[in-house]
């Protein structure tokens, strides 16, 4: 089997043990890259995890959450197996989007929570082809991402970075895919603050001329509509100015 690399950038070590504490029984080899930013050393996922692969020894690079867990012994290896059989620019995870009937819809059989709830949408096959991943634990080969490494002007925070691989290696003929796995992320939602909409816009903005729109496990946009990602920015800081004179007033 291809060595496996597992990076991480964390800002808890509480949090941070949820995850080694379930690597450590796994049942198969693998090379810890844990990236420190409890600190503020990066400024962005892109960043964090550029120096991340950079460090790492693995031909299968799996970057994976703080708060994920690899709830079996063997959940690693069977991610890790089915990952092998992929392509060079093939991108695989434990969750993703797609666009149907308009609609975004998640697909997912990982559990999320302390009480490990299941997310509707369920399949009972080993993968389900994707449109984009969701960036909790997705998994790339070494050589793609020497070709193409996070887009740190793109994602200057922490969100889109696995949506940018995907957007990116899909224009190479990379398949993006969903894994049945044991998994769960102790995470319930995720924060969509002003800059997730900086960013989405720079990505609109970014793949106008390669697709009509992005569909991701937050959301579907179409690439030249920005004027509804503005409003909705505009509309998102003003509330938050509302909630802060309130807060003053009190």
């Amino acid at each position: 089997m291809s060595k496996v690399s597992i990076i991480c950038c964390y800002n808890s070590s509480e949090k941070l043990k949820y995850l080694t504490d379930s690597l450590a029984q796994q049942d198969m080899e693998y090379e810890s890259v844990m990236v420190d930013n409890c600190s503020g050393r990066f400024r962005s996922a892109a960043a964090a995890l550029n120096y991340g692969a950079s460090q790492a020894g693995g031909d299968l690079l799996f970057f994976v959450h703080q708060d994920i867990c690899f709830k079996t012994a063997d959940s690693l290896r069977k991610l890790a197996e089915k990952a092998e059989k992929t392509g060079k620019y093939d991108i695989s995870g434990c969750a993703g989007a797609i666009l149907e009937n308009g609609r975004k819809k998640t697909i997912t059989n990982m559990t999320y929570s302390a009480s490990e709830k299941h997310y509707p949408n369920v399949f009972d096959t080993e993968y389900v082809e994707v449109e984009s991943l969701d960036e909790c634990l997705f998994i790339m080969w070494k050589d793609a991402w020497e070709e193409h490494h996070f887009d740190e002007v793109v994602c200057d925070h922490w969100h889109f970075y696995a949506v940018e691989q995907c957007l990116h290696f899909r224009l190479k003929g990379g398949k993006i895919y969903v894994f049945d796995a044991q998994i769960n992320h102790l995470s319930e939602t995720g924060t969509l603050d002003k800059t997730y909409f900086r960013a989405l816009l720079r990505l609109l903005k970014h793949y106008r001329n390669d697709y009509t729109y992005v569909v991701s496990t937050t959301g579907y946009w179409k690439t030249k509509g920005y004027y509804r990602v503005i409003r909705h920015i505009a509309r998102q800081v003003r509330l938050k100015m509302q909630r802060r004179k309130r807060g003053k007033q009190a």
